[in-house]
């Protein structure tokens, strides 16, 4: 949700105004974001595609001709044509990661909990976070520094959300044992 901006799930029926903007908006915009609107989505999140929509579909940002993916796909495909730096979406069972995947961009799905909720039209309350598309890993998380935290309001909220390192991290180096053929 965002304040004073309609919220419709794709659908002009279910069109509700809210008067508060969801957290992650909120402290998006306090951190200095300017919001530039919302995105086409697949009607009500329902869908791994990107083209069960009643308006004009968004294409794929790499080829026309295949799908954008996800009910996020509007989101990814804003980032991935470089109209915006970084967009949010919804994400159940992969709407933020496949779309990311088809337009060659990231998309980062944050551990339910670390970034509230509240304010997100739910497919599942037990399964929704809101997912992050970027054009580099960097930048997806500098993005979810800005939006994770508690929410004493969200009950799904992690109470630890924080205190929870979000910036990328260096891959611990592995060091692989090949045995000798005599040893066998």
């Amino acid at each position: 949700n965002v304040a004073g901006m309609a919220t419709t799930s794709n659908c002009p029926a279910f069109q509700v105004m809210p008067s508060e903007s969801a957290p992650a908006i909120a402290r998006l915009e306090a951190a200095g974001a300017v919001l530039i609107g919302k995105n086409t989505m697949d009607q009500f999140a329902t869908g791994l595609n990107g083209t069960r929509s009643p308006e004009p579909l968004c294409r794929n940002a790499l080829d026309p001709a295949f799908i954008p993916g996800g009910s996020s796909s509007g989101s990814a495909v804003a980032v991935a044509r470089g109209i915006v730096s970084f967009s949010l979406g919804s994400d159940t069972g992969g709407s933020g990661r496949v779309p990311a995947a088809c337009n060659g961009i990231v998309g980062l799905k944050p551990t339910v909990g670390l970034v509230s909720t509240r304010g997100v039209i739910y497919n599942s309350r037990f399964l929704d976070c809101i997912p992050i598309f970027a054009a580099r890993v960097e930048e997806a998380s500098e993005i979810l520094a800005h939006i994770a935290g508690y929410d004493a309001e969200d009950p799904w909220s992690r109470r630890d959300a924080d205190t929870i390192l979000t910036a990328p991290q260096e891959a611990p180096t592995r060091r692989l044992a090949i045995p000798r053929i005599d040893q066998l």
